[in-house]
């Protein structure tokens, strides 16, 4: 814990040290909310945009948007966190530590994630505040889904990671989650819209079954509502994380072995 609360505190710094990095995002969120909450007035306030619950168009996407960026950041942090390391040249003092790829992953991803909370609290802040509309909302169901949906995303994350190690630029593979994110999981449109090929594509993206978990619990389903969206996620994380953690362990050894870890 002493480790992660020293990358906390130097992230921290880092950010304090440009105070726009921080204000900015919590300003777009409030002109965000506040663009869906004028543009969902064109929709009908009858219209159903979750199956076997009523809602709005307006909840539909501050829930989507509110969740999203947690676990959406999942995916990037570590790998955003190993490519800053490398081009400021503690990457490879960081490894030569006595510390586990496993402490190194939960350190890097801590400060972005606690930062990526808060985005969600203030999605969530500013929905209330132009109106959205939320049933019982289901806490045990909400964290299970917030958990599992996380964590499947850090797997990917890792993975990312090691090919920002490997090859020293980002992974492609984040690239095309980040952009078809929006389009692909439902955040701005039930998948349902899509033509059958992408649907299939969307079933395979983790925050598409994160989502539909979330969102569930946003209206106080029960947990038997959930759990083919729960499997899902649990068979993929434990699929992914020994995958992940392996393909950062080799990155590793080769950096080190070729003598390129300090390169970038």
């Amino acid at each position: 814990m002493n480790k992660v609360f020293g990358f906390i505190q130097r992230d921290i710094r880092l950010a304090l040290s440009y105070p726009s990095s921080i204000l900015m995002p919590f300003a777009s969120i409030v002109f965000t909310v506040g663009g869906f909450s004028i543009l969902a007035r064109i929709v009908s306030p009858h219209a159903t945009f979750e199956s076997g619950r009523h809602l709005d168009y307006f909840t539909y996407v501050v829930v989507n948007l509110t969740f999203m960026v947690v676990i959406n950041a999942a995916v990037q942090v570590v790998s955003a966190a190993i490519r800053r390391d490398q081009t400021c040249g503690t990457l490879e003092p960081i490894v030569a530590t006595p510390t586990s790829l496993l402490e190194i992953v939960i350190a890097s991803a801590a400060w972005p994630m606690i930062f990526a909370a808060l985005q969600a609290c203030v999605y969530l802040a500013c929905g209330l505040l132009f109106g959205i509309r939320l049933g019982n909302v289901n806490p045990a169901l909400l964290a299970e889904f917030l958990l599992l949906g996380t964590a499947c995303s850090a797997a990917v994350g890792a993975i990312a990671a090691a090919f920002v190690i490997a090859f020293k630029q980002p992974a492609p593979l984040t690239i095309v989650i980040g952009s078809a994110a929006t389009l692909l999981t439902g955040v701005l449109f039930p998948v349902s819209l899509l033509p059958a090929p992408l649907q299939v594509v969307s079933w395979l993206l983790p925050l598409t079954h994160a989502l539909r978990g979330l969102r569930a619990a946003m209206t106080g389903a029960a947990f038997g509502s959930t759990a083919p969206d729960a499997l899902w996620l649990a068979g993929a994380t434990l699929l992914l994380f020994p995958i992940a953690l392996l393909a950062l362990h080799l990155a590793i050894v080769r950096a080190k072995t070729d003598g390129s870890l300090s390169t970038y």
